[in-house]
């Protein structure tokens, strides 16, 4: 047989992941392998040669890119924080965020909507204010054009009044994942306390689960009456109704973060928050005092050199039982708090004699 090296167009993400996904089950290349598969018999493949082995590898090989519009930066903060994410969002430095406003929640007081409204008025004006200022300072080359000059400074006045932008801000993201990083991403959505990423998660997950995509091909279809007849055949449905599937609510982060919160009221109780602006390197630390210190740090507001300073004192047997609470509610299947996946772990393979 001869070397064959081909790429892949014209299959959802979910058909090709389980092409993919048949090499190690089939002789067939991809090719033969999403000739057989269907949208109907994904799920009927998976129930019947993966049952045991597990769906996550295959969730691997499904990628999908998807766009979230309109949500607040605070949001969007939380939405990217995964550890495998690639994506682009909205840049203050480059665009007037002033046409998008801010979200607001439902049970938002008035005053909440007269600061979000000064600090968008000072944005603008601020805005204005610096560019101006800055086209009298600097002339515009002679090599350079009129809408590019004004571009550039309007980015730089950008890069001062953007500090007026509440967190409430509306930005927009795209992100592509894999299936698996997705699942792992609605479910610690669904499981944070701001409402917002509550509903973000649900829409998050209908948009792979329960409707069709946007679909550029279906939309020139729709614009071209000779191309009607293919309508049908351009229709995907959902991109991911059997790979999406673990997406509640994660209880053990919900039950760890609860249990977290609790000893730090109790061991953080009275102390001030620091008040001093800038960036702190930590140098290396034993891993249980850094452990201990970084669960501790995502539930209070408080420094890191302040907790830890208090966790250096606990007894060892103390620490212990502090970082069991991040694994006494962990399932089978949930990954460890992200505050524990940064420790380096050093290993060595003996070569063999």
């Amino acid at each position: 047989m001869e070397r064959k090296i081909y790429s892949i167009v014209g299959s959802t993400p979910e058909v090709a992941a389980y092409g993919l996904a048949k090499y190690s089950r089939s002789s067939l290349g991809l090719h033969e392998s999403l000739r057989e598969l269907s949208a109907q018999k994904t799920e009927e493949f998976l129930n019947t040669f993966y049952f045991q082995y597990g769906h996550s590898s295959i969730a691997d090989l499904a990628h999908v890119a998807i766009a979230l519009e309109q949500i607040s930066i605070w949001a969007a903060m939380v939405v990217v924080d995964e550890p495998l994410w690639d994506g682009q969002e909205r840049s203050t430095r480059y665009q007037d965020f002033k046409k998008t406003k801010y979200y607001t929640p439902p049970t938002a007081p008035a005053r909440y909507v007269e600061l979000a409204d000064h600090a968008f008025a000072t944005y603008d004006r601020l805005t204005h204010l610096v560019k101006d200022a800055y086209v009298q300072k600097y002339d515009k080359p002679s090599d350079m054009a009129e809408d590019a000059y004004h571009r550039t400074l309007r980015a730089r006045a950008f890069d001062v009044s953007r500090y007026w932008l509440p967190l409430s801000t509306n930005t927009s993201l795209g992100q592509i994942t894999s299936a698996r990083t997705l699942e792992r991403q609605i479910s610690r959505l669904m499981s944070h306390e701001l409402p917002e990423l509550q509903v973000i998660a649900e829409e998050i997950k209908d948009s792979v689960v329960g409707r069709e995509p946007v679909n550029l091909q279906l939309e020139k279809a729709d614009q071209d009456e000779s191309l009607h007849p293919l309508r049908s055949l351009l229709q995907t449905g959902p991109l991911l109704p059997t790979l999406a599937k673990y997406t509640s609510p994660n209880t053990h982060q919900i039950h760890s973060k609860q249990a977290l919160q609790r000893v730090a009221a109790e061991l953080l109780a009275g102390i001030e928050p620091e008040t001093e602006f800038g960036v702190r390197l930590h140098t290396y630390q034993d891993p249980l005092r850094h452990a201990v210190t970084a669960l501790l740090y995502s539930v209070s507001n408080l420094s890191y050199a302040q907790i830890d300073a208090v966790v250096s004192d606990l007894c060892s047997a103390r620490k212990k039982e502090i970082l069991d609470l991040a694994f006494e509610h962990r399932g089978r299947h949930d990954a460890w708090l992200r505050e524990l996946q940064a420790q380096p772990l050093r290993t060595s393979v003996p070569s063999a004699t």
